[in-house]
C-alpha cells in the first residue's frame, strides 16, 4: 500500500494547495477540518469531533463541489453541534427525511383527490358532504390525515376504527368502505407500493355486537348544519323532510309530531294544540309556533292530501314511522336519533339562559304536582314562544318560501295525491 503523507496541523490550508494537492494523502486544516486524497485524485472533506466520550468522523462533502472556505464553515457547525451534545449530520439526515415526508402525498391529499376526480361525480348533489365528509374529518383525520399515504399502518387503521367498531357499527364499516378505495386510488396512481392497510381489518375487528339503543343526540351547536344541509337533500321525500325539521323546530316528540293533524294547528294564533290522549302525560299540550314551524307548516300545506288529515302522511296517506325519521339520521351518518333533537334543545337551553323550568315547560316533561304541571302550561306560555323562537332563529329560523329539490317534490307529491 502506498505511503500516505500527512500535512502537519500548523500547515492551514489556502485554495490553491488544496487544487494541486496530489494523492494518496491526508491534508490538515486544523480543528479537525482534514482533505482525504484518494490515489486517484478524488479529493473529500471530513472533520473529527468528539461528543460526549465519542471520536467520530463525519463527513462534510467532495471538493471541488465544496470549497476549503464551505468546509471550514461545515467543520465549525459540526464541532459547535457537538459542543452541544449534537451530531450535525444526524440532524440533517433527519431534516431531510422529514422534507421527504412533506413532500410525500397526504391521506387527505389522497382522500380529496379521490372524492373530487372519482366519487363525487357520482353523487347526487347535497349529500357529499354530510355522507363523507363528516364522518371522515371526525374519525380519520385527526389520526392519519396528515401520515404519507404510502406509509399508514394496518394498525392505524385499527386503532381509529376500534372505538367505535362495536357501538357505531354502521358509521364505522362505512368509513372503513371509503378509506379502503382511497387506498385502492393511490395504489393504482402509484402513490402507494405496500398492499391496502384496510385488508383484513374487518376481519381483525370482529363481528360487530348489536349496539345497546340509547337515545342519542347531536351537540346542539352542530345542529344548524344539519338543519343546512338536510334542506339540499333531494332524494328524501317532502313529508318526512318536514316532519324532522318540525320536530327540530318545535322540539316535540317524534310520535306527537307524526300524529299531528291539521285540526289541531292554529296559524292564526301560532299555535298547536296536542290533544291529552296523543300527549306522553295524557295532558292537553299547548305549542307555541315559531316563524320556522309556521313556515315549514306553510310548505307542508302545499301537498296537503284529501284523504287524510294528517300534516305530514306517508306516500299512501297514514301515519309515517318512527324507522323512516331515524332512517334519515343514519343516512347521513347522524349519531343521533329524533328524540335526540329533545336533548339538543334542552342543553342550548341550560348553556344560553333559559330557565329550567321554561326549557321543562317547552317538553311537556312530566310533574307530579297537577296544580304546578298547569301553572308551567299557562304562565310559561311567553317565556316559552321567546325561547322556542330564539332556539328556531338559532337552528336555521325555517325555510320562508317554496325552493329547490323540495319545490319539485312537494308537486310530485300533490300530483300523485290527486289521482
Amino acid at each position: 500500500m502506498p505511503s500516505v503523507k500527512r500535512v502537519r496541523a500548523a500547515n492551514r490550508l489556502n485554495a490553491l494547495k488544496v487544487q494541486k494537492a496530489k494523492g494518496p494523502a491526508v491534508l490538515d486544516d486544523g480543528n479537525g477540518l482534514r482533505l482525504l486524497i484518494k490515489e486517484d485524485g478524488h479529493k473529500r472533506w471530513a472533520c473529527r469531533i468528539t461528543i460526549g466520550d465519542r471520536r467520530i468522523t463525519r463527513g462534510l462533502g467532495s471538493y471541488p463541489e465544496v470549497s476549503l472556505e464551505k468546509a471550514r464553515e461545515k467543520a465549525e457547525d459540526a464541532r459547535r453541534g457537538a459542543r452541544e451534545g449534537r451530531d450535525v449530520a444526524t440532524d440533517r439526515k433527519a431534516e431531510i427525511k422529514a422534507e421527504q415526508t412533506r413532500n410525500l402525498l397526504t391521506f387527505r391529499q389522497a382522500f380529496e383527490r379521490y372524492f373530487n376526480e372519482v366519487k363525487r361525480p357520482t353523487l347526487k348533489e347535497g349529500r357529499f358532504k354530510g355522507e363523507w365528509h363528516r364522518s371522515l374529518n371526525q374519525y380519520v383525520m385527526p389520526k392519519i390525515g396528515d401520515r404519507p399515504v404510502s406509509a399508514v399502518t394496518a394498525a392505524e387503521i385499527i386503532d381509529l376504527l376500534q372505538p367505535i367498531w362495536h357501538i357505531k357499527r354502521e358509521t364505522a364499516s362505512r368509513i372503513l368502505q371509503r378509506i379502503t378505495a382511497v387506498f385502492k386510488s393511490a395504489i393504482v396512481r402509484g402513490d402507494r407500493l405496500l398492499a391496502n392497510p384496510c385488508e383484513g381489518v374487518r376481519e381483525e375487528l370482529g363481528k360487530a355486537r348489536p349496539p345497546v339503543q340509547h337515545r342519542r343526540a347531536l351537540p346542539w351547536a352542530e345542529v344548524p348544519e344539519f338543519v343546512r344541509d338536510f334542506e339540499t337533500w333531494p332524494m328524501v321525500t317532502a313529508p318526512s323532510r318536514l316532519a324532522l325539521l318540525f320536530i327540530i323546530h318545535t322540539s316535540c316528540r317524534s310520535l306527537e309530531v307524526r300524529g299531528a293533524q291539521w285540526s289541531e294547528i292554529d296559524l292564526e294564533a301560532a299555535e298547536w294544540i296536542v290533544p291529552a290522549e296523543r300527549m306522553k302525560m295524557n295532558r292537553e299540550h299547548v305549542v307555541p309556533l315559531t316563524s320556522g314551524a309556521k313556515a315549514i307548516l306553510e310548505r307542508a300545506r302545499e301537498l296537503r292530501r284529501k284523504d287524510t288529515e294528517l300534516v305530514f302522511p306517508s306516500s299512501i296517506g297514514t301515519m309515517l314511522s318512527d324507522n323512516t325519521l331515524s332512517k334519515l339520521l343514519r343516512d347521513a351518518e347522524i349519531d343521533g336519533t329524533p328524540h335526540g333533537f329533545r336533548t339538543s334543545f334542552k342543553v342550548w337551553a341550560s348553556e344560553n339562559g333559559i330557565r329550567d323550568e321554561v326549557s321543562e315547560a317547552v317538553l311537556a316533561h312530566g310533574d307530579p304536582d297537577r296544580v304546578r304541571a298547569a301553572y308551567r302550561r299557562t304562565t310559561f306560555i311567553d317565556d316559552r314562544r321567546a325561547a322556542m323562537q330564539k332556539w328556531s332563529d338559532f337552528v336555521g329560523g325555517g325555510p320562508t318560501r317554496v325552493r329547490g329539490p323540495l319545490e319539485q317534490l312537494i308537486r310530485v307529491h300533490r300530483d300523485g295525491a290527486s289521482h
